[in-house]
């Protein structure tokens, strides 16, 4: 009599007796004693060929939170605030990085007008250093803030160029100096903020031009003529009272410089120009007779600190030396005929408008 296939029921059945039970079934098949054959992996389901759905996180969907067409990995510094984003145009009130480029209210080259930035020395005849390399110029910032020169582009007289490609912050009143090297043992030994190439200074008279491409923010051509000042080794100075793009246009306004640096050689590179001796500078306080109201005597010119009540103009400004509140009245304690009874303020002098009751004598009628 036949055996019929093993039945499972009642309260036995449980996973070990299906195990035998399945047993007992591959026991009567054909192929009893092989191994079964491989289960084929289907793509879709996990590496372990189950067929249960890859549990792995996806990557983190880029976003754009702000909606300003760029993500963080797209270089966005502030992804809550959509005026924030590279290339955005910098606010330069409102301390924030706008354009993502790392610094806060700095103004790009192509927001800067003609006489921001101002050529202030060039050394166009190293004596040390190796030929061309001992060359450099020097620049102040006179735009009022802190600038990025990333994008300024440099120009020589035979129209060769190089433009500062990386960021390179300027505070207001700061300078900086261009080189043809940055190696101190090839450029006389100073160390540059930017390093250009290809540009030649010309050793007898050149041209320099700073600005956007296609724009000047200031230009200086200088020859052998003309008083311009070019001595060999000695780098030409700007006059520090030649403040503006126009003053360094004139050699008038250059003088060799006097002052050691790196090797050997003279100038200044990013630090205050040596003073100039000027032709007419009698007193050599640095302002000649133009400016200067007594050009005999160095404490007297226009940068010098009034002294009031001892009979000297020290500052030239050719106001009365015994009026120091300037409201157009003599100090009564200092001359005979002086009328104002309280020279330190100007709302005070006869004429003025006295308050009543507040214990003060302000039109100097001796009744307070």
């Amino acid at each position: 009599m036949g055996r019929g296939p093993a039945v499972l029921s009642g309260p036995s059945v449980d996973g070990v007796a299906l195990v035998l039970a399945l047993a007992g079934l591959v026991g009567c098949s054909g192929d009893a004693g092989l191994p079964d054959p491989p289960v084929p992996i289907d793509p879709a389901t996990t590496g372990d060929g189950s067929d249960t759905a890859d549990t792995a996180a996806p990557p983190t969907p880029t976003v754009d939170a702000d909606q300003d067409g760029y993500t963080i990995e797209q270089g966005d510094c502030d992804d809550q605030d959509p005026s924030a984003y590279p290339g955005a145009a910098e606010d330069l009130t409102d301390g924030v990085d706008d354009d993502c480029d790392g610094l806060i209210d700095d103004a790009s080259v192509d927001q800067l007008v003609e006489g921001d930035l101002i050529i202030t020395e060039i050394m166009a005849r190293p004596r040390l250093g190796s030929g061309l390399e001992g060359e450099w110029f020097e620049v102040i910032n006179r735009s009022g803030v802190r600038i990025d020169l990333e994008g300024l582009t440099l120009t020589d007289s035979d129209g060769r160029w190089d433009t500062v490609v990386d960021h390179l912050a300027l505070e207001d009143e700061d300078l900086a100096v261009f080189a043809a090297s940055d190696d101190t043992a090839l450029n006389g030994g100073l160390v540059p903020d930017h390093v250009y190439i290809g540009l030649q200074l010309h050793d007898g008279g050149g041209t320099l031009i700073l600005g956007p491409e296609g724009f000047s923010l200031d230009a200086v051509t200088w020859t052998t003529v003309h008083d311009w000042p070019e001595s060999e080794g000695a780098s030409m100075s700007l006059w520090h009272h030649a403040t503006t793009h126009g003053d360094n246009d004139y050699g008038t306004n250059w003088c060799d410089a006097t002052s050691t640096f790196g090797d050997g050689d003279l100038g200044t590179p990013g630090q205050e120009n040596d003073n100039c001796v000027l032709l007419d500078d009698n007193d050599g306080d640095k302002f000649n007779g133009a400016e200067d109201c007594d050009d005999d005597d160095p404490d007297v010119n226009p940068d010098a600190q009034e002294i009031w009540y001892d009979g000297v103009d020290q500052d030239c400004s050719e106001g009365s030396d015994y009026d120091a509140d300037g409201d157009g009245h003599d100090a009564q304690d200092q001359l005979p005929d002086g009328d104002d009874c309280d020279d330190s303020d100007p709302a005070i002098h006869p004429g003025a408008t006295d308050v009543p009751a507040d214990g003060i004598d302000q039109d100097c009628d001796g009744e307070p």
